[in-house]
C-alpha cells in the first residue's frame, strides 16, 4: 500500500531525526551530568564532541590501529574507545584548569566562580576549535566504511545504517550511564555531590574528586557521541 507522499516524507523526516538525534542526547546527557554535578555550563562541550570524532577516525584509519577489525567492527570499537581517550584529557583538564574556579574554595565568592567558569570554558573552546584547525586541519575528513553508505528498506523509510548504530550505542550508552549512576558507590557519591556537598564531605565523600569525575565522564559520554558518525571535522566560524 503506498502512503501519500506527505505522509511518506514525514515518516522519512521523523526517522532520521531520532536516529541523528540519538548522538545528541547523548551528548546532552554528557552536559547535564556536568551541570547537575558541579553547576558548571560547558561552553566546550560541542568542541569535546569534534574531540571525539578525530580520535575514532585516527584509530580507525589514521593509524591503523583498529584496521584488523574490519569496516563494520573498526569504527563501532573506535567509538567506544573515543570515551576513555577523552576521559582522560578531561581529567587533566578539569586537575590543572577547571578546579581553580569549580568547587566548594570558590563558591564561597559571591560571583567570582561563575565569571570564572564562562571565562575558562569558553577559552577551552577556543582552544579546541583553534587548535584542530592549526593542527588538523579543516577539511572534512571521514572513515569509508560500508556502513554509511548502506540503507534499511522499511516500507516508504530509508535508515542509514550508520545512523541506526550511532543511535543504538547512544541508547546502549545512556542505560549504562543510568545504572553507574544508580547502582555504584561512586555514581551514589556523584548524586550526593550533587544534592548537598557539604553533607557530602561530613560523610566522607570527596567532592573535589567527584566534580573530576562527572566532568570527565560528561566529556567522555560526549566523545562516545561523536564517534559513531565517523566523520571528523573541526568547527570552523565564519567571519
Amino acid at each position: 500500500m503506498d502512503l501519500p507522499p506527505f505522509l511518506a516524507e514525514f515518516l522519512q523526516a521523523f526517522a532520521a531525526g531520532v536516529t541523528v538525534g540519538g548522538a545528541y542526547a547523548l551528548m546532552c546527557i554528557g552536559l547535564g551530568i556536568i551541570f547537575g554535578s558541579m553547576r558548571v555550563i560547558n561552553f566546550a562541550q560541542g568542541d569535546f564532541l569534534m574531540l571525539g570524532m578525530y580520535v575514532a577516525f585516527y584509530l580507525t584509519t589514521g593509524y591503523g590501529i583498529l584496521s584488523f577489525l574490519g569496516p563494520y567492527a573498526g569504527p563501532i570499537i573506535a567509538a567506544f574507545l573515543a570515551g576513555p581517550v577523552v576521559f582522560a584529557i578531561g581529567w587533566v583538564v578539569h586537575r590543572f584548569i577547571v578546579a581553580r574556579v569549580t568547587g566548594l574554595g570558590v563558591a564561597a565568592s559571591e560571583g567570582a566562580g561563575a565569571y570564572g567558569q564562562i571565562i575558562v570554558t569558553l577559552g577551552l573552546s577556543l582552544i579546541l576549535q583553534n587548535g584542530g584547525l592549526i593542527v588538523l586541519g579543516s577539511t572534512p575528513t571521514g572513515i569509508r566504511t560500508p556502513l554509511s553508505r548502506s540503507s534499511w528498506d522499511i516500507g516508504p523509510v530509508l535508515l542509514n545504517q550508520a545512523r541506526v548504530v550511532s543511535f543504538l550505542v547512544a541508547v546502549a550508552l545512556v542505560i549504562a550511564v543510568y545504572l553507574f549512576l544508580a547502582r555504584t558507590r561512586i555514581g551514589k557519591g556523584l548524586r550526593a555531590a550533587a544534592d548537598n556537598s557539604t553533607a557530602a564531605i561530613y560523610m566522607g565523600i570527596d567532592v573535589d574528586r567527584a566534580h573530576r569525575i562527572a566532568w570527565s565522564l560528561g566529556v567522555g559520554i560526549t566523545a562516545v557521541a561523536g564517534g559513531p558518525y565517523w566523520r571528523a571535522h573541526s568547527r570552523l566560524r565564519s567571519g
